[in-house]
């Protein structure tokens, strides 16, 4: 009579996943989601050895038993040597294009530009939003997001997140989605603006964190960004779904227009809202 199977441990599991550097074991898979897959067949062995699983995400996991392209035991047990724990938080977000051209959403309207590209802000030469793109139908997005100390908390490059080892910071990703918090003190966001912020949206950072960056694909060839961009003179960008709000010491606007699509003509190095940020400033 076979033996019956039993639920793979928790700790076990964790150990697993903690081993493959909080993904997939697969070097060349972004996944996350992970299932955990017996090397040597538990049908055949019918035990739950460490030294002989390894987690793979589900599409990793069925090209293991399926495809076409053998991934080979021999394989499966290099993967298991690959990682080195805690591996750094990275995630890529993938954008299926969009024949009619891509566009980013900020706050509540949209950005187009003929161009290879466009800088939304720049606040300094690390701390910005812009993004190019392929073929004039993919979408990759770079951003870099400074702390008020000058610390790097995270970069964005053509769509690859990471975000540096922080106890702070909380990153979080599903396929599609990344979203990364803080929490809401003057290291992340200059209080006149968090405070003004909630004058107008009252529930913002209600948990007591702030989104520091959020990039979401909400449709082929078009993401949605929201975060937190600040610089130790004063000057931020808040990109919420209900507004952008741009601040200069002692000055402030919410830009709000709903279904309002901004065509970007300048040159991908020019930002554009650099000129409305300075009659801010004067």
């Amino acid at each position: 009579m076979p033996k019956r199977r039993k639920k793979i441990k928790p700790e076990l599991k964790s150990a697993l996943v903690f081993e493959a550097g909080n993904k997939c074991a697969n070097p060349g898979c972004p996944n996350w989601r992970t299932h955990f897959h017996h090397i040597k067949h538990w049908s055949v062995y019918q035990t739950d050895d460490e030294k002989d699983m390894i987690a793979v995400c589900p599409s990793c996991h069925d090209a293991i038993h399926h495809d076409r392209i053998r991934i080979s035991d021999e394989t499966l047990y290099e993967w298991k040597k690959s990682h080195a724990p805690a591996a750094p938080r990275v995630a890529h977000v993938f954008v299926e294009p969009r024949r009619a051209g891509a566009r980013l959403l900020t706050g509540t309207f949209a950005i187009e530009t003929h161009n290879p590209g466009a800088t939304v802000f720049e606040l300094s030469n690390h701390n910005m939003l812009q993004f190019h793109t392929s073929n004039r139908d993919t979408m990759l997005v770079s951003s870099t997001v400074i702390d008020l100390t000058g610390r790097e908390v995270l970069s964005v490059e053509n769509n690859y997140v990471r975000s540096h080892e922080d106890p702070d910071v909380v990153f979080d990703y599903v396929a599609g989605h990344v979203r990364i918090t803080a929490p809401a003190t003057g290291r992340f966001i200059p209080y006149p603006v968090l405070a003004e912020v909630r004058n107008k949206e009252p529930g913002y950072a209600a948990d007591g964190r702030v989104v520091i960056l959020d990039l979401s694909v909400v449709a082929p060839g078009v993401v949605r960004v929201c975060g937190v961009w600040a610089a130790d003179d004063g000057t931020g960008v808040v990109i919420m779904h209900e507004r952008m709000t741009l601040a200069v010491p002692g000055k402030i606007i919410h830009l709000v227009a709903n279904d309002f699509t901004l065509i970007w003509m300048g040159p991908i190095n020019k930002a554009m809202f650099k000129p409305l940020v300075a009659r801010l400033s004067n």
